[in-house]
């Protein structure tokens, strides 16, 4: 017989966002749904992710470390997949409060290591980035990147929806993906008309 009791929603912190204590069962991979930019020096950037959580604020280093691997275009990470885990270690006004890291990325050929400098001690941290393969695509991530191609300025909703071929409802989840990978490039010219004299 099962006894399991799963205390994890018991663990979630009383907040509006994301925060270590609530991924202190062990490391979360999700889906990233959609990027924000905020008003805000302290936070000025925020991911919706898969799994039932509150938005995350990834912080500077957490930043860095995106940036490095991925670049800085922060609408090109919607549908990728990150993994998160608690670093207990993590400072916050001067006390050790924990804080959300990241030990694996999608749509990275391979492991990577990255050194960024302790703000702490001035010497260099070497985060360890494991390659993690892409899951199902998550039916609100993929209409995200959707919509994050059209508000790019590159796709149009008629060129999305003649890509998908299917109203994206009905895209099966492992064609998803391809589609998104699509659609982070220009879509193709339209052929010219040769014009012809009578």
């Amino acid at each position: 017989m099962d006894n399991a009791l799963d205390i994890a929603d018991t663990l979630l912190a009383n907040s509006n966002q994301l925060n270590a204590a609530d991924i202190m069962g062990g490391d979360v991979t999700v889906q990233i749904v959609s990027a924000h930019r905020h008003n805000d020096d302290k936070q000025p950037f925020s991911l919706k992710v898969t799994g039932g959580f509150k938005p995350w604020f990834p912080c500077k280093t957490v930043r860095r470390i995106l940036a490095e691997v991925w670049g800085t275009d922060a609408g090109r990470y919607v549908g990728r997949w990150v993994r998160l885990y608690r670093e207990p270690t993590v400072v916050y006004a001067g006390e050790e409060v924990g804080g959300i890291r990241v030990n694996g990325l999608s749509d990275i050929p391979g492991n990577v290591k990255i050194s960024l400098k302790e703000r702490k001690t001035g010497k260099p941290n070497v985060y360890q980035i494991s390659r993690i393969a892409p899951q199902a695509m998550n039916l609100q991530a993929f209409k995200a990147a959707c919509k994050a191609a059209v508000d790019s300025g590159e796709w149009t909703w008629d060129q999305v929806k003649a890509l998908c071929e299917v109203p994206s409802d009905n895209v099966a989840p492992d064609h998803r993906a391809p589609i998104c990978d699509r659609l982070k490039s220009p879509p193709d010219p339209e052929p010219s008309v040769a014009g012809g004299g009578a």
